[in-house]
């Protein structure tokens, strides 16, 4: 797919909401691009746009107005352009971590286009017992609390407090992480059935949409994981 980096400012308006972003500064497309580069080359050629997602937008002060209120946004997708703030990506880099809430916002596209993003029945047969979403601690639907999107091996089947909250986001941490941090993702859920089986599943939808998301995949995927200290876990 084309990535953008001009063309702005971006105002969308629906009945349900919409969102706003503004072009970035060059200097930090030109510091990150390479970033931003390296996560979009790791998914077979044609995938994206059979996904359904068009082009690309790098951006900055990226806005979102939905349930009931706004936010400010790392990435976001309107009508098939996938925007990604630049700003927000610097600081993950800075902080030595890759950028992936790419992958995230990928996979809800993913969830949302399969009709499985709020209700998915197969996917919640795979939490531990009784396990209802946003009960740690019943913070709304994205547990926003500090600290929260940082690994932890405290939530069986989860991968951090975030994933906690709201099914959508669930899947979509377990995709993201496998992305990046594949190799610590795989040797914890060796002692985290519930985790196991949900990786299992990802990596099965995703086979079905496109083959060559297959084992030489995978294992390329392993031998390019980052290390997951950076990204808050504990040993």
């Amino acid at each position: 797919v084309d990535v953008n980096w001009s063309g702005g400012p971006y105002n969308y308006s629906y009945d349900w909401g919409g969102g706003s972003a503004e072009d970035p500064a060059e200097q930090d497309v030109a510091r990150f691009a390479a970033d931003i580069a390296r996560e979009l080359s790791q998914y077979p050629d044609g995938f994206l746009q059979r996904a359904g997602i068009e082009d690309i937008v790098l951006v900055r002060d990226l806005f979102v107005k939905e349930d009931g209120g706004g936010r400010g946004a790392a990435a976001y997708i309107f009508e098939n352009r996938l925007f990604l703030d630049l700003p927000m990506a610097g600081r993950a880099i800075q902080a030595g971590t890759r950028v992936r809430f790419i992958h995230h916002i990928i996979w809800h596209r993913l969830d949302e286009r399969a009709g499985t993003m709020w209700k998915d029945p197969e996917w919640e047969a795979l939490n531990p017992p009784d396990l209802e979403y946003g009960a740690y601690p019943r913070g709304g639907v994205h547990e926003t609390r500090a600290g929260s999107g940082s690994l932890s091996r405290d939530y069986p089947g989860f991968l951090n407090l975030y994933s906690t909250g709201n099914l959508p986001d669930d899947k979509a941490e377990v995709y993201a992480y496998l992305m990046v941090i594949h190799s610590w993702v795989t040797e914890g859920s060796r002692q985290d059935p519930y985790l196991q089986r949900k990786a299992a599943m990802i990596k099965a939808r995703l086979a079905a949409l496109d083959p060559n998301f297959n084992d030489v995949f995978w294992s390329r995927v392993n031998t390019d994981s980052d290390n997951a200290a950076r990204y808050g876990a504990r040993e």
